[in-house]
């Protein structure tokens, strides 16, 4: 029977309490991870855990543009996720699926019998075990139905409003005939450059241009700032399954693509999406 050790991440990535979160992100960014595990300096101890979501929700709380502070002195501590939820390198896959669905984390740090960082256990990791396992479930057996969407011009303040009041992480981006178009996930939002109006309505920069003279090269003639909308920061190409799908086919194509959600399409239109934390859950629910 497989355990975290036949599927953890190793090397750990790991920040502390006082760097800034732009050394987070900047980290994130560096070694193409959604994640790092917070140690106090010196030790091998993990005191916190930080994710994309964690600074996208950080950078949305509701204070005023003007009470706001750049990530550049923000400290890490302020945003990380101070309870740790860890595990043990021989844990059975079941048993750190229920934990992480039970904690609602998408990663867990495995330590040691002396409690020091050995390594990671994700929904990525437990996604690539089960694109291994020759499981026979379909994608009608997993997914997740009632998926929220957005029109491709809606603005980002309406996208994470609608994240908000739904309590998910991603959305899924639709044509005027309902058909996806994009993802955009709470990642996303953490790791797009935007500025923002007084009115507090994310925008960016569009460069007019004019021709010098008839015929001639165009030439910068000014910058304006307009909204952002969904289209903007989405992710495009997207690829959909239909219901009879098999599942661990659509967990390798998430991890090919480097996607954590597919939308699924019925006869006519989509009816859901089926993403890692619908993975996680058929490995929690394996043989029983």
């Amino acid at each position: 029977m497989a355990t975290v050790l036949d599927v953890m991440t190793t090397p750990v990535y790991v920040v502390g309490p006082e760097d800034t979160v732009s050394h987070a992100r900047m980290t994130m960014l560096s070694r193409d991870v959604g994640r790092l595990v917070v140690v106090e300096e010196d030790t091998d101890t993990p005191v916190g855990v930080i994710t994309k979501n964690d600074i996208a929700e950080g950078n949305a709380r509701n204070e005023p543009p003007r009470l706001r502070r750049s990530i550049d002195s923000q400290r890490v501590s302020r945003y990380m996720a101070g309870r740790v939820v860890t595990t043990r390198p021989g844990t059975g896959m079941r048993e750190v699926a229920h934990k992480m669905l039970d904690e609602g984390v998408s990663g867990l740090p495995v330590v040691d019998g002396e409690g020091s960082l050995t390594g990671i256990v994700t929904k990525h990791d437990l996604t690539r075990h089960f694109s291994e396992s020759g499981s026979g479930l379909k994608v009608n057996d997993i997914y997740t139905s009632g998926v929220t969407g957005v029109h491709r011009h809606s603005s980002i303040n309406h996208v994470v409003k609608e994240m908000r009041e739904n309590g998910i992480h991603r959305v899924v981006v639709k044509e005027d005939n309902g058909f996806p178009v994009g993802i955009i996930t709470r990642s996303d939002l953490a790791f797009t450059e935007f500025g923002e109006a007084a009115s507090g309505m994310r925008e960016k920069d569009v460069k007019m241009t004019r021709k010098v003279e008839k015929g001639g090269e165009k030439r910068l003639r000014s910058v304006v700032r307009v909204n952002l909308v969904a289209e903007d920061v989405m992710t495009e190409d997207v690829t959909s399954v239909d219901m009879n799908f098999s599942a661990t086919d659509a967990a390798k194509l998430m991890l090919e693509r480097g996607v954590s959600g597919l939308p699924v399409l019925g006869h006519d239109d989509m009816v859901g999406i089926v993403t890692k934390t619908d993975i996680v859950r058929a490995v929690a629910e394996e043989g029983s």
